[in-house]
């Protein structure tokens, strides 16, 4: 189906069978009283003319399917019959034959699906990737339920049964100031429900179910507008409904002040303004009501701020994990620990320090004992929980880390200040439930060569420290080791990931502490 939002009416040469036949050529009838007529469906009006991407028609395009359901009363007559239009007319394997005399119910649905047995409870999944294209995400209900008994016309209307959401960008003046050109890479809407029980006879959208999803958005030919189709639902105050990602791979993040509904047959439409990196400026609010497909444009001149992948440490206590993070789904610092029998070895602590620029930082204090002499992530670590895909492509898959650390001096009698161990795992339990022991390849360079696992030692105890590393998230090994050799991450590996320090300095009681954490893409 090719969109651009209007109204269109055609004139579709079907197969179904009604009363009242006459001897035109597109009516014939046969010798039970049966016949095949004409439909004409109607597409309802989607038009926005205060938008400048030229045409806003939707209309069918050759092998665009619909489904079919026919009722006499409440009897099923057919069902799910599938009609392929070829450019100029519909046409089906299956025709519909429809007794002389008798009325029918008709129910229509597009794009068709196999197996819609019912057209009161069809289980509709929009893709994660609209980027190609929106079309078949656009689910449309007809009903036609007043059929005169021999009428030789029916009519279909069609209905949006979802919202749409649609984001455009001014950035002349940003341009204007910076005497650069800004490019936008990608769209994508955030914390979306997927998949949504659709009634095509009552044109209704029921229960919605499955994970929140992120939807990559489509680019529309010849403009600078990304949308996307949704099934309608409503998203709660604070959570995060776009990510950008610029030219630079600089992620740019919309979040809502105000509970926030996609409406069906609705749009959303976002026009920015600026896209101001950090630290110049704070996490974006909108603050405009949605307006209805055919209402006007939306454009506030909104500005959206880059938001940090890893949030400062804000809280005076580290939320306590055991064991893993698989069912722990906060964007958060937190404290692991192995087991409920490991309290004693380890303690945690968010200190204030204001020669930080988060004027906080994290503590962890390790005391080894004649049966555990050694600290590992897995025992007590502090982390960081991501819980959002990274933007990862060929090209763009190394991201820098910066940290400032301290360690306590060890009673070794050298003055040795605790080491610090990092390692990145993912967070995506897939299949077998396994694959969150992954850790992502890590190095004190870009050039990554083996390893899942650094340690940082700072030169000199009790004094804070810049630390520099890097994560290859297109590898991945299945061990935590300085030693690991990788394998091909795949896509769900770094939908997320937990970024963790701890202290192991073996026979020794050892503290460090961790503050203003950053990580981003890296750029030769």
């Amino acid at each position: 189906m090719k969109k651009s939002f209007g109204l269109l009416v055609l004139a579709i040469i079907g197969s179904l069978s009604l009363s009242g036949c006459n001897n035109e050529l597109d009516t014939q009838q046969d010798n039970n009283g049966t016949c095949k007529v004409k439909f004409v469906t109607d597409i309802s009006s989607l038009s926005r003319t205060s938008i400048n991407e030229g045409s806003t028609t939707t209309n069918f395009t050759a092998q665009d399917a619909i489904g079919i359901f026919a009722y006499e009363g409440d009897k099923t007559v057919a069902s799910n019959i599938k009609y392929v239009y070829d450019g100029t007319k519909w046409t089906s394997e299956n025709a519909i034959a429809a007794q002389e005399g008798v009325q029918y119910k008709y129910y229509a649905y597009y794009p068709y699906k196999e197996g819609v047995t019912d057209p009161t409870n069809i289980s509709v999944t929009v893709n994660t990737d609209q980027s190609n294209g929106i079309s078949m995400d656009d689910f449309l209900t007809a009903q036609n339920e007043t059929s005169a008994p021999g009428a030789e016309t029916i009519s279909l209307k069609f209905n949006h049964a979802f919202s749409m959401i649609q984001v455009g960008f001014d950035l002349q003046e940003q341009e204007n100031e910076s005497e650069n050109n800004i490019t936008i890479s990608s769209v994508s809407m955030e914390n979306v429900l997927t998949t949504a029980l659709i009634n095509a006879v009552t044109e209704e959208v029921n229960e919605l179910s499955g994970n929140v999803s992120s939807i990559k958005m489509e680019k529309a030919k010849n403009t600078d507008l990304f949308r996307a189709i949704v099934p309608a639902q409503t998203l709660s105050t604070g959570t995060k409904i776009l990510s950008i990602t610029d030219g630079n791979g600089i992620v740019y993040d919309i979040r809502h002040n105000a509970e926030l509904s996609y409406k069906k047959g609705e749009i959303l439409q976002i026009t920015v303004k600026s896209l101001t990196p950090l630290p110049n400026g704070n996490q974006i609010e909108i603050t405009k009501e949605i307006a209805e497909w055919t209402g006007n444009e939306i454009n506030d001149g909104i500005a959206v701020n880059e938001i940090p992948l890893i949030q400062p440490i804000t809280t005076n206590e580290l939320t306590e994990v055991l064991s893993d993070t698989r069912s722990f789904n906060e964007e958060s610092w937190f404290k692991l620990y192995r087991s409920t029998n490991d309290y004693s070895l380890a303690e945690f602590a968010i200190v204030d320090d204001t020669s930080r620029d988060w004027g906080k930082a994290a503590k962890l204090t390790f005391t080894p004992t004649e049966s555990v002499k050694n600290n590992s992530w897995y025992i007590a670590a502090i982390g960081y929980s991501h819980t959002e895909a990274m933007y990862i492509t060929n090209e763009t898959y190394i991201y820098k880390v910066t940290a400032w650390v301290k360690g306590e001096a060890i009673e070794d009698g050298k003055g040795t200040a605790a080491s610090i161990s990092v390692t990145c795992k993912s967070r995506d339990a897939i299949s077998s439930g396994e694959r969150y022991k992954y850790s992502f390849a890590i190095g004190t360079s870009p050039t990554i060569e083996k390893g899942t696992l650094i340690t940082i030692k700072p030169t000199k105890a009790a004094t804070w420290e810049e630390k520099t590393f890097y994560i290859d998230f297109s590898r991945i090994g299945s061990s935590v080791s300085s030693s690991t050799t990788y394998e091909d991450a795949l896509e769900s590996d770094y939908n997320g990931f937990d970024l963790r320090f701890y202290t192991n300095n073996k026979n020794y009681e050892s503290t460090i502490y961790i503050s203003d954490v950053k990580i981003e893409q890296y750029h030769e």
